[in-house]
């Protein structure tokens, strides 16, 4: 008997023991509030239990003072925060250590999505709630102006967000502007970690998969540096006869625009970004850094793009604020392109604004002038408003071939729908041309298929008085990309060439001539 009870009394103990194991994992601890592992060295964890935050809004954020005793150095440790949702949640925020930038000003921001601090060369970014401002010099932090009323920012992409989170019914994505935010060909990039839901897994204790099957993106996006590619997506084909096509079809919901701060580009990509606000298309403005320059120094062109997001209606986001402080060089590799890192940080500033937080809606009139920024800083000399493309010269000596760049969104030549991927070449040979003539033109640039290196002399038709001479290409980079041709400057030095025209001739090597673009003031 006593062997019975003894046994019966050991599995009364093993069945508590249970229970408390299983009242634990499920009870203990509390729902509210709940703790967050804050900072970007801790990027990697999940910053909040997802379940207990969906789409809600933050009614408030308190605490996150700079404790003074704790900081070394340009070693800055904020203290422990609160962020206190609408739904009687209330999310704790660890103490986190930052590393400020010395001699200049370091602003701190507290990411609307995944509660982590981030630090910043300007407070430009808008996917975060500015913490504080740094000053430091000589290695020590000399002033923290901290900022006493956090506000919480209004949305300028309310549509994209409500479809995303509310309605559940898909977006439609176009991506512009900078090449560092050209798709990678054999691994994951900044548009996959965000939108593909095959990465979900992944990148999930990131939070940036957005985990939704019903996201398309189209990338209008080429390797040339130009801002000027973007125009050309956006424009026109025109024929022999003049009769126009649109080369871009505006049923998007959001376009995000690279802009390369210190490219001195801002009329062009102003003027990219008032085409797509008037298409009532919503936009998120990225401002990337080629690292020629670094993030410390730029604060005039953040400022001006901040500018330009103002007046334009558009989210403004910093990408390198995700990267620790005096890495920017690790965000690109040997070549340019960006790093695993880098393309991470630009994943995480985009969906910082792409969060799945209730904001109010900010209230946007559009300018009616077309480059209020670019105007107020002189950068007005002869902006050619629209691009039309001719892909059929009025004559040539060379031949239709075929190439390899298929995809429909980064080879306009495809959606003209006039040319295939078996003809939308032109292969002119040294000796060879294509005569081209626009009634309207202001400066020309020429679309090419840059698989194959090529010199080219533009000229006259009439004397063969050189315009200008081209280069490009690299054997085997199958790309479609602009090489700049005739500037405005240039071009208005031969008014006759509305009438006369010119030819580009190559030189040397096999040109792989798609198309010319001629840049008009208005539509026709």
């Amino acid at each position: 008997m006593r062997g019975k009870a003894k046994g019966a009394l050991h599995l009364v103990l093993i069945l508590s023991i249970a229970a408390l194991l299983i009242y634990g994992k499920l009870f203990w601890p509390p729902p509210s509030p709940v703790a967050s592992s804050a900072g970007q060295q801790r990027a990697a964890q999940p910053a909040v239990d997802k379940r207990l935050l969906d789409y809600a809004a933050i009614e408030a954020v308190s605490g996150f003072e700079y404790q003074l005793a704790h900081s070394e150095g340009l070693q800055m440790v904020i203290g422990e925060g609160n962020v206190s949702f609408d739904n009687g949640v209330t999310v704790t925020v660890d103490e986190t250590t930052v590393e400020v930038a010395d001699n200049g000003e370091t602003h701190i921001m507290l990411d609307m999505h995944n509660l982590t601090l981030s630090t910043f060369s300007a407070p430009v970014h808008r996917g975060g709630i500015q913490l504080a401002t740094v000053i430091a010099s000589g290695g020590e932090i000399r002033e923290v102006i901290q900022n006493r009323e956090l506000d919480i920012p209004a949305t300028r992409i309310p549509r994209t967000k409500e479809k995303l989170w509310e309605d559940n019914t898909g977006i439609r994505v176009a991506v512009f502007g900078s090449s560092l935010l050209h798709p990678l060909e054999h691994e994951a990039d900044w548009a996959d970690m965000i939108f593909n839901p095959a990465y979900n897994h992944e990148y999930e204790d990131l939070g940036l998969n957005l985990s939704k099957p019903n996201v398309v993106v189209h990338h209008y996006t080429g390797i040339s540096p130009s801002a000027h590619f973007g125009l050309v997506q956006m424009g026109q084909g025109i024929r022999e006869d003049g009769d126009t096509a649109r080369l871009f079809d505006p049923a998007y919901d959001l376009a995000i625009v690279g802009y390369d701060v210190g490219s001195g580009q801002l009329a062009v990509v102003e003027n990219l970004i008032r085409q797509l606000r008037q298409e009532d298309i919503e936009v998120i403005l990225v401002a990337v850094s080629s690292g020629e320059h670094g993030r410390e120094g730029e604060s005039s062109a953040y400022q001006t793009l901040n500018m330009l997001a103002d007046i334009w209606g558009t989210e403004l986001v910093d990408p390198w604020g995700y990267l620790n402080h005096g890495e920017t060089q690790h965000a690109f590799e040997a070549d340019g392109r960006l790093s695993l890192a880098g393309q991470q940080a630009l994943a995480q500033a985009i969906r910082s604004v792409l969060n799945k937080r209730k904001q109010r809606a900010e209230e946007i009139e559009l300018p009616e002038t077309r480059y209020p920024v670019a105007q107020s800083h002189g950068q007005l000399e002869s902006i050619p408003a629209y691009a039309e493309v001719m892909f059929e010269p009025l004559n040539h000596s060379g031949e239709h071939t075929g190439g390899q760049v298929d995809d429909l969104y980064r080879n306009p030549a495809l959606r003209w729908g006039e040319r295939h991927v078996s003809n939308y070449i032109i292969e002119l040979r040294p000796g060879q041309a294509a005569y081209f003539k626009h009634p309207r033109a202001m400066a020309v640039d020429l679309l090419v298929d840059l698989s194959s290196q090529f010199t080219a002399d533009l000229k006259v038709a009439s004397d063969a008085v050189i315009l200008d001479s081209v280069s490009g290409g690299k054997d085997g980079w199958h790309e479609i990309g602009l090489i700049k041709g005739i500037s405005p400057e240039r071009y208005s030095q031969f008014p006759f060439l509305y009438e006369i025209g010119f030819n580009i001739e190559v030189t040397s090597g096999t040109m792989k001539l798609v198309g010319t673009v001629f840049y008009v003031e208005d539509e026709q």
